[in-house]
């Protein structure tokens, strides 16, 4: 499933990303994890734990995958889109 965004239903900072892919043209799936895309998420949310950092306010959204990165939240995702691994160290959680 290369070039996933999940996203969730009223979610700004998932308006804003898809905005932002739609403006660069940038070709992807739109799996919003409220609606049908529920079970395509668990699976990926299963596979890829570790990966998925979960505060104490659940999982931030949008998350992005191209089938080997995965980038989450609106910042990280438009600078991988922006600049690739280039701003990986740049963008992180405290």
């Amino acid at each position: 499933m290369p070039h996933t965004l999940f996203t969730a239903t009223g979610c700004l900072r998932c308006k804003i990303t898809k905005r932002f892919m739609d403006k660069h043209q940038s070709d992807y799936q739109d799996v919003d994890i409220k609606g049908e895309g529920m079970d395509i998420f668990r699976e990926f949310y299963g596979q890829n734990r570790k990966s998925v950092f979960r505060g104490k306010d659940g999982i931030e959204f949008p998350i992005y995958t191209d089938g080997t990165a995965i980038r989450q939240g609106v910042s990280a995702v438009i600078a991988y889109l922006h600049a690739g691994i280039k701003i990986d160290g740049f963008i992180g959680r405290n």
